[in-house]
């Protein structure tokens, strides 16, 4: 049994427990700004993809725990999980938050070098970051 928002939730009694529901959950805990309980399902989880990571690392972001955002794309890259443009955003994010232009560079070329498609949307994303640095500065 583990709590989410309040709720109990049994993952015993789930038919088939595979890498989808465990995201769902990791999802439901941020949906309910409960972090420590996201934390705890992405613990437990067996298995985790680019989906799990990507959405622990949004979920810290938009929760204001951006440096543990940061920890995760980390431990990610150490785990050699191949993360997308969606994880890239999440991660700009973060760094807007901290103002970390290193890391929000380093991303730029990134984008530049190895995304042939759908680098538009990563790169607006990357330009609202740096000019949210900009305006702390």
């Amino acid at each position: 049994m583990m709590e989410l928002g309040g709720e109990s939730v049994c993952l015993m009694k789930w038919a088939e427990r595979n890498v989808v529901t465990w995201n769902s959950l990791l999802l439901g805990c941020f949906q309910c700004a409960d972090v420590d309980g996201a934390r705890r399902v992405f613990e437990e989880m067996p298995g985790r993809n680019v989906v799990s990571w990507t959405t622990m690392i949004a979920g810290c972001a938009q929760n204001g725990r951006c440096k543990e955002a940061l920890t995760l794309f980390s431990e990610m890259q150490l785990e050699n999980i191949e993360f997308d443009q969606v994880t890239l955003v999440a991660v700009l994010s973060a760094c807007a938050e901290l103002g970390d232009l290193n890391l929000g560079k380093w991303i730029h070329s990134y984008v530049v070098e190895s995304f042939t498609y759908r680098k538009q949307a990563v790169l607006i994303s990357l330009k609202n970051a740096l000019t949210y640095v900009c305006q702390l500065w």
